[in-house]
C-alpha cells in the first residue's frame, strides 16, 4: 500500500508542475503571438484596378484579422532594401512595382491557401518572410506558395 502513496505523490508533482508551467507560459506570452510573418504579393506593371480589387478581397478573406496594405512602387523597393539590410539606398528597378503586404502573427501562414493567389491576374510574385526577431539579424524566406 505504501507504493500507492508514492504514485499519488509523484502524480501530484507532475500535475502541479504542468499547471505551473502553463501559468508561467500564459503570463510571459501575454496573449501576443511570438512569431511574425509578412506575406507580400508583388504586382505586375500591367495590373488593372479590377485585379487590385480582386486581390485585396482575396487577401482580406485569407487574413480577416490582419490589415491588407497596398504599397507604392517606391515603398515596395524601400521595404525590400530594409529586408535585405541594404542601407546604401541602391535601386533595383525590378522591385519597383506595387505590392500588397499583410503582416500576420501566430503560426506560419497556410502556404496551400496562398497558392491560388500566385495564379491570379496581375500577380508577379508571392513571398512569405519571417522578419528577424530577437537575437536574429536575418529574415527567413519561407518556401511557399
Amino acid at each position: 500500500m505504501r507504493w500507492l502513496l508514492y504514485v499519488a505523490v509523484v502524480a501530484g508533482v507532475f500535475v502541479s508542475s504542468a499547471i505551473a508551467a502553463t501559468t508561467v507560459t500564459l503570463l510571459v506570452a501575454d496573449g501576443e503571438p511570438r512569431d511574425r510573418y509578412v506575406v507580400t504579393v508583388y504586382l505586375k506593371n500591367e495590373v488593372t484596378d479590377a485585379d487590385r480589387t480582386t486581390l485585396r478581397s482575396e487577401l482580406s478573406r485569407l487574413y480577416p484579422r490582419d490589415r491588407v496594405q497596398l504599397d507604392s512602387p517606391e515603398r515596395t523597393a524601400e521595404r525590400y532594401r530594409e529586408l535585405r539590410g541594404d542601407e546604401s539606398g541602391s535601386s533595383d528597378e525590378s522591385i519597383k512595382v506595387e505590392s500588397f503586404r499583410v503582416e500576420i502573427g501566430g503560426p506560419s501562414p497556410d502556404c496551400a491557401a496562398l497558392a491560388p493567389v500566385k495564379q491570379m491576374a496581375g500577380v508577379g510574385l508571392v513571398t512569405v518572410v519571417q522578419p528577424p526577431g530577437e537575437g536574429s539579424t536575418h529574415a527567413l524566406l519561407l518556401a511557399c506558395p
